[in-house]
């Protein structure tokens, strides 16, 4: 039983960590006072720690634990500031539950009737693999490190001459070293959210990746409820939900799900948000206020 309820427990929590560090940074910069902004709180609250990590890894180069402890700093000190709007808080909060119920019950659906089967082999998991093996490899090891690990497995870091010939025939220490050195140096980021969501084990890996993509799902979900309501004013929240839903079920989210395309299916929300933002740039009296409160 527990689990079953344990990565619904994981996704809850990721969530709220999200929608609080977004809803206290749209609080600071002044844009909470637009309506319907709280709809967006989760999918800022993860720029923040998509920002944060890259910056933190492959600059600072910190080890990801170090990043976990930071990213556990954050989240205590956002609960902390948010102590005193906590009605208003919870009661967006509530509204955004309500929105992405159904793909909550998708999860849940998903994880009491299927096995591992499943969330494990997908239309591609030979990307899937590549990522979780990235995101061991990252876990273990800072970002100067990794040069010294490709060196020892025998590769010439100087031109990567015979790169991908020394991938096919060397036996190497580890299996999983056969997916991840082929994209080592680039697709980085959905592999650090992975190795920093490692911190919830002892549930197993593929399943953590399962549950970072629901995350994902959810933030396109809210980033297109939030477009809707840019572009279509006055909409009922019935067919707010319902449109939302009809787009969040639909061929390409599916398709990209299905493939595990964590890369698009990662950036496809802060696309639509983008879509979303232009209108203030057309607004020029919202925009010159947010300008002001960004930059003085």
């Amino acid at each position: 039983m527990l689990t079953f309820f344990f990565p619904i427990l994981i996704l809850l929590f990721s969530f709220t960590c999200l929608f609080l560090v977004g809803n206290l940074i749209l609080r600071y910069i002044d844009y909470d006072k637009n309506n319907h902004c709280y709809i967006i709180s989760p999918l800022i609250g993860l720029t923040f720690f998509s920002i944060i990590i890259t910056f933190l890894y492959n600059f600072l180069e910190q080890e990801i634990n170090t990043i976990r402890y930071f990213v556990l700093i954050c989240i205590i000190l956002t609960v902390i500031l948010s102590l005193k709007d906590i009605k208003k808080i919870l009661s967006n909060f509530n509204k955004i539950l309500i929105l992405i119920s159904p793909i909550l019950i998708i999860f849940i659906f998903t994880l009491f009737f299927f096995n591992e089967n499943f969330y494990v082999f997908r239309g591609n998991y030979w990307d899937n693999f590549t990522m979780l093996s990235m995101s061991l490899i990252f876990e273990s090891f800072k970002e100067s490190a990794i040069n010294g690990l490709l060196l020892n497995k025998n590769f010439q870091l100087e031109n990567f001459e015979g790169f991908y010939n020394n991938l096919k025939e060397s036996n190497f220490s580890k299996a999983h070293y056969n997916f991840s050195f082929q994209n080592i140096f680039t697709r980085q980021m959905n592999p650090l959210y992975l190795a920093v969501f490692y911190a919830f084990r002892p549930i197993d890996l593929f399943l953590l990746n399962y549950i970072l993509k629901f995350l994902f799902i959810i933030n396109t979900h809210l980033a297109f409820s939030f477009l809707l309501k840019k572009i279509i004013n006055n909409i009922s929240k019935k067919y707010l939900f319902f449109i939302t839903l009809v787009f969040s079920l639909s061929f390409w989210n599916l398709y990209i799900f299905e493939i595990d395309a964590l890369g698009q299916l990662a950036s496809f929300a802060f696309f639509i948000l983008i879509l979303s933002l232009t209108k203030d740039f057309y607004d020029k009296e919202n925009f010159e206020r947010l300008k002001k409160n960004i930059f003085n």
